[in-house]
């Protein structure tokens, strides 16, 4: 009794999270695999959210691992805050979350996920380990269904590219996937996995597939071709395809026999055997297509005209016909053979119970035409029975879903059955009048179209050799553009860093501003944690930060006198300028926030946008404090260069109004006061930085 009662909470254990509440990554996994699958079955929107906590790393060095577990359980809370009642929140791993969102489309998704960005900015965290409560951020990436991604891993991936994208451009930020690659390297070993085992994850998530539009996967299926035997390419047997094997193979040959049995008359044998003889050719004459994997035969009109003509008799004879000359061709394995003589044999039977209705028809001309016209029905019997047994095969070896199976792959043909269906009806009232000159008659158009059918099949080979030769040109082309493109790269950031160069040298007191900051941003982001395509990003934006200055006159920049506030509003517009500048580039889009926000202060009064503490960049942060300390020591013409230790003394002074906290703590780190006292001319700063 206590095992029973203790089974409910065992299976709520197997898929929670014990350290946050939330799900963990199974049960994340299995859940995600369903909502995928509901959406592509109803064609209904779904998005994926994954959040990082920011910086997880300097929580627990600073405060200890306790105070890392309890923000990663206020997170949690957070998200069970703002989300709804059939959102499915886990935790992916480490300090990364992920957010399933069913019937929400991406544009939904993104508000959601700014709401919880906001929310967990707000939060404040009670933690033993410090006096005052601590803050955190989390950088979030969303994805959507089917636009982003069709399956698990595509859509994890490009949500944890987004993820990745938002810490490049600062942290605290929610980003939506984008089909453009990273701009800087994206080394991260470590990565995530849709279906983790136990404990963290270490196995890398497979890059995820180029998708398609739907109207070119559609063409890349290869679907079979009207009447080709078709059967399942088993590669191993489980007990259910096993047993749908049997179970077609004996009723369709039971059913076979039986009808042979019952109905078998020695009349006729010749015409029976002519018709099961036309089959066989035109099976031996089936084209292979799609380089084999597809067979094209007009045999399904032999099989309904025998079906119309001769009834249940000629059901079995016929498939066994077919499946011989197919295994001579391709030696398919047994269980191949086995179904196929069931299927087929089913479907000749269903088919010729159609026709059987014409014999409650009155005598005469026009009820014979109208019998005919039963063809069309006996057709789409023929064409169920076949192609839905097939379906189900295929469905149970791919497990996947019979009716997804049976409307991708063989719905499409039903119009090519119903015309068979047609031809055999007609066929059947021909040989009544004309026996066996009727099949004589009939066989030329059928030879014909096979003929028409392969001259297609040659033309459309030709097309795609053709298409394969200019792929083969076109990448050939792209690999050339793709170097063109990167010497482009290479010299436009050669030309700005000269533009830069040239800002600077406009004022002979601010010569090489630009690249001392860039050394301080890259020393503070170093102390900080920061990786290495973070610090390629952040160099590149601290390099550039003041382009923006090609903008301001002279008169204004260089100007001995304080600034009057029209002249002020005028220098603050550089910042933005700069932004734009570098955005024009298209290939430093990523440094864009740094460089326009590397003004704001921590207290929301700077500028161009007043943003606040975490809500500014961590890029333009950092610039803020590298640009301050390298202007303090630096002789301006409207001031003298203040001492090193000074220097640094302003901007702890000013740590949580204009700077941020953590930075400066960060340059405090590397550039100790004790080495600073006596550096009056910045020497020994500029060795540290360097």
């Amino acid at each position: 009794m206590h095992r029973s009662l203790a089974v409910p909470q065992l299976q709520a254990e197997a898929r929670v999270d014990p350290k946050t509440g939330l799900f963990n990554a199974r049960h994340f996994a299995v859940a995600l695999s369903e909502e995928i699958g509901r959406a592509r079955r109803f064609e209904r929107p779904m998005s994926l959210i994954m959040a990082d906590l920011d910086l997880l790393r300097d929580i627990n060095n600073t405060y200890g691992h306790l105070a890392g577990d309890a923000v990663l359980k206020g997170i949690a809370e957070v998200f069970r805050a703002q989300l709804r009642h059939y959102d499915v929140p886990a935790r992916f791993g480490g300090e990364e979350f992920s957010i399933l969102l069913p019937e929400t489309p991406p544009e939904q998704a993104l508000e959601i996920a700014e709401r919880i960005r906001q929310a967990v900015a707000k939060r404040t965290f009670d933690v033993e380990t410090s006096s005052e409560p601590i803050r955190a951020t989390v950088s979030i990436g969303v994805a959507g269904y089917p636009k982003d991604g069709t399956d698990a891993n595509e859509l994890i991936h490009q949500a944890d590219l987004a993820v990745y994208r938002a810490k490049l451009q600062g942290r605290n930020r929610v980003l939506g996937a984008s089909p453009e690659p990273l701009l800087v390297p994206a080394d991260r070993s470590t990565r995530l996995v849709a279906v983790p085992e136990d404990g963290d994850h270490h196995a890398p998530i497979p890059a995820a597939v180029q998708v398609q539009p739907k109207e070119e996967r559609r063409a890349d299926v290869r679907h079979p071709r009207p009447h080709a035997v078709h059967g399942p390419r088993f590669l191993s047997l489980d007990r259910r395809l096993s047993l749908t094997v049997g179970l077609v193979s004996t009723l369709g040959v039971g059913a076979g026999v039986l009808g042979l049995a019952l109905t078998w008359t020695s009349r006729d044998l010749l015409g029976l055997l002519t018709v099961v003889g036309l089959v066989g050719v035109g099976q031996a004459l089936a084209l292979e297509a799609d380089e084999g994997s597809a067979v094209l035969s007009v045999s399904a009109v032999g099989c309904l005209a025998a079906a119309s003509l001769f009834g249940f008799e000629a059901a079995l004879p016929l498939a066994l016909a077919s499946v011989a000359v197919e295994w001579s061709a391709r030696r398919a394995p047994l269980h191949n053979v086995l179904f196929n003589v069931g299927a087929l044999t089913l479907a000749s039977l269903a088919s010729a119970s159609v026709f059987k209705i014409a014999g409650f028809f009155p005598a005469g001309t026009s009820h014979q035409l109208a019998a005919s016209g039963l063809g069309l029905l006996a057709g789409t019997a023929y064409f169920c029975v076949n192609m839905g047994l097939v379906s189900l095969a295929l469905a149970l070896q791919g497990h996947e879903r019979w009716w997804s199976v049976f409307k991708e792959r063989f719905a499409w043909l039903l119009p090519h059955y119903l015309v068979y269906g047609f031809i055999g009806g007609v066929m059947a009232l021909a040989y009544e009048a004309v026996k066996l000159l009727a099949l004589a008659v009939f066989a030329v158009p059928l030879l014909l179209m096979r003929k028409t059918q392969e001259a297609y099949l040659k033309h459309t080979q030709r097309s795609a050799q053709k298409l394969r030769q200019a792929a083969e040109t076109i990448q050939s082309q792209n690999v050339s553009l793709e170097l063109a493109n990167k010497l482009l790269k290479e010299r436009s950031t050669a030309a700005m860093e000269s533009l830069s160069a040239t800002v600077d040298a406009r004022d002979s007191y601010t010569a090489g501003h630009s690249r001392r900051v860039q050394q301080l941003a890259l020393a503070i982001g170093r102390e900080l944690g920061l990786s290495q395509a973070e610090l390629d990003l952040l160099g590149h934006a601290a390099l550039f930060h003041d382009i923006g200055k090609l903008a301001i006159p002279d008169a204004i920049l260089l100007k001995p006198a304080s600034l009057t506030s029209d002249e002020w509003s005028l220098m603050q517009r550089h910042a933005d300028e700069g932004a734009r500048i570098i955005d024009r580039l298209g290939f430093l889009n990523d440094a864009v926030p740094a460089i326009r926000h590397h003004h704001e202060r921590f207290d929301g009064t700077g500028y161009p946008d007043r943003l606040q503490g975490e809500d500014i960049p961590l890029g333009a942060r950092i610039i803020h404090v590298a640009d301050a300390l390298d202007s303090m020591l630096t002789t301006r013409i409207y001031r003298a260069a203040r001492p090193a230790a000074e220097a640094l003394h302003e901007l702890r002074r000013a740590a949580g109004t204009q700077f941020c906290p953590r930075c400066v703590t960060a340059l405090e780190h590397i550039l100790p006061l004790e080495t600073l006292e006596g550096d009056t001319d910045g020497s020994r700063l500029s060795a540290v930085a360097s």
